[in-house]
């Protein structure tokens, strides 16, 4: 028999469409206090939702290019404030060094942009970590370090950009899709 092997975010999404099963048998329950049938429309969807994505995972092993790309903004305020410690904020909320330094440490002091380092490195996966699953951004962070960090101006800058469209370009260079 084939094992499967199950990362944390795939056993939390299980987790989740349990959950609205059960909230779905308890609903019904309530509204019919009969036979537990799945009747309460909001959580019948929610559990198929969720069904859906489990499909995904179990059948494609990692999420597909459309899926990556519907978790990303297409419009992504991102600032930088140099001091001390730099200071990175997207779309207004102050991104945490200490999140992207669970996975990878490059710099473990601050973050930095507008050259080819660890600081830009350490940045970009921040900034993809806001989006998307630990995996897909452990893939795509270094070129994006190359492709966009790299080229923000140093010092205090504020850039709008279109994460989705980037993303995507990185997903075709490097995957060929």
């Amino acid at each position: 028999m084939k094992k499967s092997i199950v990362s944390k975010e795939h056993a939390a999404l299980i987790k989740s469409y349990k959950s609205a099963m059960n909230n779905a048998r308890i609903q019904a329950a309530r509204e019919k206090k009969g036979p537990v049938k799945i009747t309460s429309k909001y959580w019948r969807d929610e559990a198929e939702k969720l069904k859906g994505q489990i499909q995904d995972i179990v059948l494609n092993g990692s999420p597909t290019k459309q899926q990556i790309l519907m978790k990303l903004p297409t419009a992504v305020s991102i600032r930088g404030v140099v001091g001390n410690k730099n200071h990175v904020y997207v779309d207004g909320v102050r991104l945490r060094l200490r999140d992207s330094l669970k996975f990878r440490r490059h710099s473990i002091t601050t973050y930095g942009w507008g050259y080819n380092g660890s600081g830009p490195a350490q940045l970009a996966l921040s900034i993809l970590l806001k989006y998307l699953d630990k995996d897909t951004s452990l893939k795509y962070y270094l070129t994006l370090k190359t492709r966009l960090v790299s080229t923000f101006p140093q010092g205090d800058f504020e850039e709008i950009i279109n994460l989705r469209l980037e993303v995507q370009k990185i997903i075709e260079e490097k995957d060929g899709k």
